[in-house]
């Protein structure tokens, strides 16, 4: 008797991770080894299958960028808890870096995830009033919602967030307030 469900273990961070994936998906993930010591071994995108970037794991390909968006609605979190799982899962908090970018994301958002609350993404505000990305960097682009009053310029909201109501356009926020968020994992 054959079982529905297969385990899979995967070290990721140090951490044993145990996944529930059903033999079908197995069956269609693309088998590197054939033989290693009978035991078959698929190639997967940390966190993300890479066919490409299943839906079953909760990603979607975003072939502008060539890497997977994890879409994480389990909890909502504070910006350095997000930081912290997406890194765990092989990745960082999405980077919104162009239009073509926001474009495609919006779509996948709302045609496909079917998301109608704010989401947190990468990009935190320093003293000098600058966005920048976790890695120190300038942010090259914005899709502030100005006719919302976004940014608002408050020295206290530090953190950005996408919102469904005004297409996806961008409002700060103070870090207090936890949100749902988008991991970025690349191929």
């Amino acid at each position: 008797m054959q079982a529905d469900n297969c385990f899979w273990s995967t070290f990721n961070s140090g951490t044993c991770e145990l996944l529930s994936i059903t033999k079908t998906d197995i069956d269609n993930l693309p088998q590197l080894v054939d033989d290693n010591g009978g035991l078959s071994t698929y190639q997967m995108i940390r966190g993300c299958s890479k066919q490409p970037c299943q839906e079953i794991d909760g990603c979607y390909f975003l072939q502008v960028s060539n890497s997977c968006i994890k879409y994480n609605d389990v909890e909502a979190l504070d910006y350095g808890s997000a930081k912290t799982i997406c890194t765990q899962h092989g990745g960082e908090l999405l980077r919104i870096d162009s239009q073509c970018k926001q474009d495609t994301l919006g779509e996948i958002l709302t045609n496909c995830l079917n998301v109608k609350t704010d989401l947190l993404v990468q990009g935190t505000k320093d003293d000098a009033g600058n966005w920048l990305f976790d890695d120190g960097t300038h942010m090259p682009y914005f899709n502030w919602n100005s006719d919302g009053g976004q940014p608002s310029k408050r020295i206290d909201e530090l953190y950005i967030s996408i919102n469904p109501m005004h297409s996806w356009k961008w409002h700060d926020f103070r870090g207090f307030n936890g949100k749902r968020f988008l991991c970025e994992i690349y191929a």
